[in-house]
């Protein structure tokens, strides 16, 4: 009976440091970016960079660097001028191809507004991976979206993009004050389809601007619209 209860334990031993060896290395962070093509692309060049060198801090490129804070400014994205920023999530895995992770990566975002929470489906492909030295490193990442008839005066030509102004811009930004909203996302891989999935969870939050800030962004506005949600 001894040596059935050791045989036992070699076992269930040997099947802890087979799970424990399996375990993927999966460097997760979170940043703002901005929103318009050749701005995106610089920033994603040096994300890819930082990420694969072990030197990625969250938040890096927004107001409050090694936080997970940002401004509800550094997540609302719209269709003139600037064309706004987005929250990004970025992951680098090393040792692993783009092959090695097609079928056996996957996310979703869940969301927070206003006490209600939201959680998307799993989304099984990420457009932006790539084999990058020696791993994987990829981005994926949603904002809020301002459009014409956030605030007055509304859209006045027929498509709700072309005239968002400053006004539509802060009516956004104060709602996601009043409602101490924040964006998570889950990250999920695996060795292959035989194995566990490995999860983990990021969540942004929006920071609390001074009360200054806070009566900037309430002047004027009045009644505030609703939002719609852009993912890229």
């Amino acid at each position: 009976m001894k040596k059935v209860f050791v045989l036992t334990c070699i076992c269930a031993m040997l099947l802890i440091a087979g799970t424990m060896a399996q375990a993927m290395n999966v460097n997760f962070y979170i940043d703002t970016a901005p929103n318009a093509s050749a701005a995106y692309a610089a920033w994603k060049t040096d994300a890819y960079a930082a990420a694969a060198a072990g030197t990625y801090v969250n938040m890096r490129s927004g107001a409050h660097p090694g936080t997970n804070l940002f401004d509800p400014l550094e997540s609302i994205v719209y269709s003139t001028g600037d064309l706004g920023h987005f929250v990004q999530w970025v992951f680098w895995i090393p040792d692993k191809t783009v092959t090695d992770l097609t079928g056996n990566i996957q996310y979703r975002y869940t969301y927070n507004w206003d006490g209600t929470e939201a959680t998307t489906t799993w989304r099984t492909t990420v457009p932006s991976m790539i084999n990058y030295g020696t791993g994987v490193v990829g981005t994926f990442g949603c904002a809020n979206w301002a459009v014409d008839d956030s605030a007055a005066p509304f859209d006045t030509g027929g498509t709700p993009y072309d005239e968002t102004d400053a006004a539509d811009i802060a009516t956004v930004a104060a709602q996601m004050v009043a409602c101490n909203g924040y964006s998570a996302a889950e990250l999920q891989v695996r060795d292959s389809s035989e194995s566990a999935w490995q999860s983990q969870t990021l969540t942004g939050y929006v920071a609390t601007p001074e009360p200054t800030s806070i009566m900037a962004l309430l002047v004027g506005i009045g009644s505030i619209a609703g939002y719609r949600r852009f993912r890229k």
